[in-house]
Parts: C-alpha cells; structure tokens; sequence
C-alpha cells in the first residue's frame, strides 16, 4: 500500500506555480497494488473536476437570471419600454413646449431612463380629478417619480 499527495488543477498553467494557486486541492491518494483507471479514489476526482465547471456554470448562470439581466442594451431598452406601456394611461393636453416636439412615452404613468449599465423604470402618480394633464404638470409629476424595477444587461 502506497499513499500519495496530489494536487488537482483545472488547467496545466495553474499546476506548473510553486504555491496552490486558485481552482486547485490537494488530495491524499492511497495506492493498492497498481494504478488502474478503475481505482475507485482516482475515479472520484476525476468525476468531481468534471462536474465541477457545469455546477459553478448553472450557479451563475441562474444567478443572472435572478436579476432581470438582458443579452444587449436593445433587449433591456424594450424590455423597459414594454413595461412601461402597461402603466395607467392617462390623455395629455399639449401646450406650447408639447407641440414643437414629439414626446415619447408620456401616454402611461411610466417612463424609463438609461443609466450607466441599465433602465431604470419610474413611476409616477396622477391626479385623481379624471382630467387631461397639461404639459408642463407632467413635468412636475414626473420629477416626483419613483424608481420601481431595473432592466439590467
């Protein structure tokens, strides 16, 4: 009976340095008779250093998935925009500043907003009088919007 200590990389690079770098373990191998593919400690190993990258994968993997991120800024951006269009409809009343420009998204009580690496989506109160909202009210009602989900890629 011979016993051995191994250590265990994920790639040659890492098992050529002195000191056990990251992504290697030491292990003790017990040695009976000869080495054969079939001795039972090696095979574990070699079943664990195999299953190991698939499992760290799905861990990240749904990870990821957990906060709402998106392939591309495109995919975020209509991810966003979809949300916002099943917001509280509401009818503006264009005034002066209104009519020289198109406003995008002001037909629901949600917006977004690209920042650094996502959408923000806000939303905003209306009033509860049933009235058209004049433009420059939707000013001031936007400003007081509050940040509700986030369309990260």
């Amino acid at each position: 009976m011979q016993s051995i200590n191994v250590t265990m990389c994920s790639s040659i690079k890492a098992a050529q340095t002195d000191r056990r770098p990251k992504g290697c373990y030491n292990s003790d191998l017990t040695i009976k008779g000869e080495l054969r593919s079939s001795d039972k400690t090696a095979h574990d190993h070699v079943n664990t250093m195999k299953t190991l990258p698939i499992f760290l994968a799905l861990v990240v993997g749904s990870l990821t998935a957990c906060d709402n991120n998106y392939q591309s800024v495109l995919e975020a951006e209509k991810a966003c925009e979809d949300w916002a269009s099943r917001g509280i409809e509401f009818t503006l009343e264009p005034n002066g500043y209104l009519q020289s420009i198109e406003y995008k998204g002001a037909t629901t009580n949600r917006f977004c907003e690209k920042k650094e690496i996502q959408y923000i989506g806000y939303t905003f109160s209306l009033p509860n009088n049933g009235r058209p909202v004049i433009a420059d009210e939707l000013m001031k009602l936007r400003g007081g919007a509050k940040p509700t989900e986030k369309f990260r890629w």
